[in-house]
């Protein structure tokens, strides 16, 4: 980083333009002449004169600079100014990238975040392989503009010069780039230089305002800045490079470097030498950063500002510019699997392509345009990609693969996350859905598919661009069509088909009658939903109760008409409660199978009989097998106050003398009391919790 002391006002107009072209048409010749920058930083890129890995450079711009230019462009460039409330400089940076194919890779962690493209053909030459090569990463990366720069004019005859203006004009056309302007070049005439500034200030002037600082509510976005460059510098310690993406970063912001969980704090920000306080999307920044923990960092790391996990498992679409094997007929599964080198910003790592599937599309969108602009492109192609090591990768950003030396595909990612319960059947459905741009029913669909009936918010995201993300759920939601139950989203059909199992189980659990109309919450969630998350279930299970469509008796779920009935007690209920009460009465405790046989009744009315009698605490079903009255209870009850006053243990045999029954109801009376919590058994006994009438 500089160490220059005065911090330069700059403008929030802020323009990465990326070089592209065969090697050897001069790419670096023309940046030099534009800018009086050298890009190529290397020693041996100088001895070669030949460029092998990313450089940079940049020009600025003032209303005044424009007004000697291009004075038509001082209006546009007035009015972006306004808008941006700022003091008015315009700086556009380029990324001088390799053409040489050995250096490709070094091509590809140049051109992520970039606004518009500059491709040099040089006009003894024409069109090259790298050319192509560079043509086909553009369009597959979404770039859709493009400055085309005929290079060397003055070394090639006038039908030179025609031929490469049409073949490269015609290559650019066929990948779906439009050419802004086509600009004969020569370094020898500064007339030409001057023309090729002016014509770049006016296509980056007439290029749409992209806010990528806040997200389409205005919130702010999460910083990513994808590092091309690390080094130290004496006095200063560890400094990244990279172009912001989106967000902003200041100095003092607490940040992140991922993968690696490396955190950190912003010391210092610059923009090709000038320091910031505060960094905006689109500009070419040095950030100087304090680390807390002492781990590598290398290009295709990222500095995000908030906590963003790494993925390994991308669900992608896919369009093949050459080389992928049999993606052109795949048929099903018929794909083997491939490895691959896969680039996301500056990232390079290396996967393997499980399998590709062809998904239907329409050509044309729901506003009769086309959704996706590769002019020869015929159908499209989901797959899987399997990294072997994790890039911070979110949906909807652009990707490159490349298979062996020419092999060329790219496309978009759909899904970061893979769950294991999603099939391909599945996954088709929902890339046709992103495809068409539906990104709402996408969203619905997914949290749909689930065998749980509902899924978290961060699951979610995993289909969601950054930028979308929170105005999606908001419009599912006002839409009725999801609903936020704890941390999991879930559809209204959903949670309606939850509700009706609910009153069905337990319409079915009151038409048994008796102890049997009310379940126990988690017994009906397994009967009914054993998947389901228990936050979601809890939920609805509380709003139900909210809307009195169910009531609680007695830590227990019923229809509102279980309650009623059981409240009430018929003249038979009544007489079986007499007799169980007369049994009782001459036993200390006793089966509830003994108490049917006496009584004259059946077992199941019985029960019944009992439970009404435990509501009125006139008698206690022991250990579900065995009753007592309230008197015998407390007799016991108080038989274990006094062992435990002498003993302080309790044990079997010392309880069953002194309350002077058999070791089976005094075994059954001790479970009784350890459910109830008026016991607690260890292992050398048991020790009493509550004294009786506590």
């Amino acid at each position: 980083m500089s160490t220059q002391s005065a911090t330069k006002p700059i403008s929030t107009l802020h323009f990465t333009l990326a070089t592209a072209g065969h090697v050897d048409h001069g790419k670096t010749s023309v940046l030099r002449a534009l800018t009086g920058t050298d890009p190529d930083r290397l020693k041996e890129e100088k001895e070669r004169q030949m460029t092998i890995d990313l450089g940079f450079a940049h020009f600025r711009t003032t209303s005044a600079d424009l007004s000697t230019i291009a004075p038509e462009l001082v209006p546009a460039f007035n009015s972006r100014k306004e808008s941006s409330g700022d003091d008015g400089e315009l700086v556009v940076g380029f990324v001088d990238v390799p053409g040489h194919g050995k250096f490709l890779k070094n091509m590809l962690a140049g051109v992520g975040g970039i606004d518009m493209a500059l491709l040099v053909v040089a006009a003894d030459e024409g069109v090259m392989p790298q050319t192509i090569q560079h043509v086909k990463i553009l369009t597959l990366l979404g770039v859709r503009e493009c400055v085309l720069v005929v290079n060397k004019t003055d070394l090639a005859e006038p039908e030179q010069v025609e031929l490469a203006t049409e073949e490269a004009e015609e290559l650019l056309t066929r990948f779906g780039i439009e050419v802004l302007e086509t600009v004969p070049f020569s370094c020898a005439d500064d007339s030409r230089t001057n023309a090729l500034k002016s014509a770049i200030l006016k296509h980056v002037l007439n290029l749409p305002p992209r806010d990528r600082q806040h997200d389409v509510l205005g919130r702010d976005l999460p910083s990513f800045l994808s590092i091309d460059r690390v080094f130290s510098k004496a006095g200063y310690g560890a400094v990244v490079t990279g172009t912001l993406t989106r967000g902003t970063i200041r100095v003092g912001d607490e940040i992140s470097i991922q993968p690696g969980d490396i955190s950190g704090r912003v010391r210092g920000l610059q923009t090709f030498n000038n320091k910031l306080e505060t960094a905006f999307p689109g500009q070419r920044l040095a950030i100087n950063i304090a680390l807390k923990e002492n781990k590598p960092i290398e290009r295709g790391h990222a500095v995000v500002g908030t906590d963003v996990a790494p993925v390994s498992t991308l669900i992608v679409q896919l369009t093949d510019l050459g080389g992928l094997e049999s993606s052109r007929e795949i048929k099903g599964d018929s794909l083997k699997p491939q490895n691959v080198r896969f680039y996301h910003g500056t990232a390079e790592r290396y996967a393997v392509l499980r399998w590709l599937m062809p998904i239907e599309v329409e050509e044309d969108g729901d506003n009769g345009e086309s959704t996706h602009d590769i002019a020869d492109l015929r159908h499209a192609i989901v797959g899987q990609i399997l990294l072997t090591e994790p890039v911070v990768a979110s949906p909807g950003e652009k990707f490159i693969i490349r298979h062996g030396d020419f092999g060329i595909a790219g496309g978009e990612i759909i899904l970061t996350a893979r769950p294991r319960w999603l099939s391909r059947a599945m996954l088709k459905n929902l890339a046709e859905m992103v495809w068409k741009g539906d990104l709402e029913s996408a969203a619905a669909e997914l949290i749909n598919l689930s065998p749980q009936r509902s899924l978290s918010e961060s699951t979610v995201n995993a289909i969601l661009p950054d930028t979308q993300r929170l105005n999606i759920i908001n419009q599912l939601t006002q839409k009725g069509k999801i609903e936020k139950l704890g941390d999991q989203l879930i559809t209204m059909e959903e949670k309606a088909d939850l509700v009706q199992k609910i009153m069905a189980a337990l319409t079915d659990a009151a038409a048994l009658g008796g102890r049997d109309s009310a379940m126990s919450q988690e017994g009906l969630k397994v009967k009914i939903a054993p998947l389901v998350d228990r936050s979601v279930f809890q939920s609805i299970v509380r709003e139900m109760l909210a809307n009195n469509r169910i009531v609680k008796i007695e830590e227990k779920l019923a229809l509102p008409t279980a309650e009623t009935s059981q409240s009430t007690i018929n003249p038979a209920m009544a007489a079986t409660m007499e007799k169980v009460l007369g049994v009782l009465q001459s036993n200390f405790c006793l089966e509830i199978s003994e108490i049917a046989t006496q009584t004259g009744r059946k077992q199941q009315d019985v029960v019944d009989a009992l439970t009404q009698l435990e509501k009125e605490k006139k008698a206690a079903i022991v250990n579900y097998e065995f009753a007592a009255n309230a008197d015998s209870m407390l007799k016991a009850h108080k038989a274990l106050q006094l062992v435990w006053q002498k003993q302080r243990n309790i044990s079997p045999g010392d309880f069953r003398e002194v309350v002077g029954t058999s070791r089976k109801y005094a075994m059954a009376l001790l479970a009784y009391f350890d459910d109830h919590q008026i016991t607690r058994r260890l292992p050398s006994g048991r020790v009493l919790l509550k004294n009786p009438g506590a």
